[in-house]
């Protein structure tokens, strides 16, 4: 997939994540269901400047959309290489310029099954503050009826 400006989504060839929830060893479980269904599911990894590539997963990454505000769909990654220990965010603009017209898209369609997501009517309070800050700007509360 191409760079980010920040970082890039590579395609992994092993899966290292191995979550062990109530005792129960999901991997193992998962590869039994696609190895039954014939699927085959490669895992993807992150990677900022010369870095290592950490793999991406639900605990690290998350993917927010919402109802009715486009410009707040966001992916947020908490890179576990990250000096600052601050997670990245591309919002749906820096997706599609640095990616062409649909990279909000291709991305979350990329990455989505390792990601966590969340559908929501509302951005979530997180997503706005951080939009803010990257952008110096305040979301209004409505966009006037002869805005194009």
């Amino acid at each position: 997939m191409a760079n980010l400006g920040a970082g890039k989504f590579v395609s992994l060839e092993q899966d290292t994540f191995n979550p062990q929830y109530g005792e129960v060893a999901w991997r193992p479980r998962l590869n039994n269901l696609l190895e039954e269904r014939g699927e085959l599911l490669l895992p993807i990894g992150y990677q900022e400047g010369d870095s290592p590539i950490m793999q991406i997963t639900q605990e690290n990454t998350m993917i927010f959309i919402n109802s009715f505000v486009d410009e707040l769909d966001c992916v947020a990654i908490a890179y576990e290489h990250d000096e600052d220990g601050q997670a990245t965010w591309y919002f749906r603009d820096r997706l599609e310029r640095d990616l062409g017209e649909g990279g909000f898209e291709k991305t979350t369609a990329f990455i989505g099954t390792w990601a966590l997501t969340s559908m929501s009517l509302y951005p979530m309070s997180n997503v706005v503050q951080v939009y803010e800050n990257l952008y110096g700007a305040t979301i209004p509360d409505s966009i006037p009826e002869d805005f194009a």
